[in-house]
């Protein structure tokens, strides 16, 4: 019995002998299995967040890029479109300019040519007018005739009013019909001037130009 007993014992101690190690060894391997594992876990973890990471940072990147390219282009157009402005404006000054040097020149050229004809206009006058009344009336007669189809002005409508008057008392203060240059260059009626209002001659002569 003791036999038998001994041999158990002995199986017994073999058997735990033999399961220690393969316990021992079983728990390193599970513990290398969870060293395996978390560490998987922590480098997925990591390499998520560094792909996070670059993704945000190419995020970034492309945002400031294209903000720095919308910037860029929008300064750009305004630049561009301020040195149109300017050229636009620019050339309309020199064609201003031009216009207002044309019409300057235009004009000249007009209070020339209005002085010139005033100026042979009255030494005509005196050469071939200023010393015959015959002569006079029929210059009298073909100007004041040409101030019926000009436009009038102040001094003119002026005239016009006194050679009114001076036409109704030349007929007597007994008139009815049409008021006109065409009646106050009648030959007749410049004669009634000539003799009783010379100054009224002086002031038809001043509106004709001389």
């Amino acid at each position: 019995m003791n036999t038998v007993f001994t041999r158990r014992l002995l199986v017994g101690l073999t058997l735990l002998t033999l399961a220690s190690p393969l316990a021992a060894l079983a728990r390193d391997n599970d513990d290398n299995r969870r060293h395996d594992n978390n560490w998987r876990n922590n480098n997925s973890h990591n390499w998520q967040n560094k792909n996070n990471n670059r993704n945000n940072n190419n995020w970034k990147n492309s945002r400031n890029h294209n903000n720095n390219q919308w910037q860029k282009n929008h300064n750009n157009n305004w630049k561009n479109n301020n040195n149109n402005w300017k050229n636009n404006h620019n050339n309309w000054k020199n064609n201003h300019n031009q216009y207002k040097q044309v019409q300057k020149y235009q004009q000249k050229r007009y209070n020339n040519a209005v002085k010139a004809q005033r100026t042979y206009d009255r030494s005509h006058w005196q050469t071939n007018w200023g010393n015959n009344w015959n002569d006079q009336r029929e210059w009298y007669h073909h100007n004041a005739l040409n101030l019926q189809n000009r436009q009038a002005n102040d001094r003119q409508r002026q005239l016009e009013a006194q050679m009114r008057q001076q036409y109704l008392m030349y007929n007597n203060n007994n008139y009815n019909g049409a008021y006109g240059w065409n009646q106050y260059s009648d030959p007749r009626f410049l004669d009634y001037l000539h003799t009783r209002q010379p100054g009224l001659l002086s002031s038809l002569r001043s509106a004709i130009g001389i």
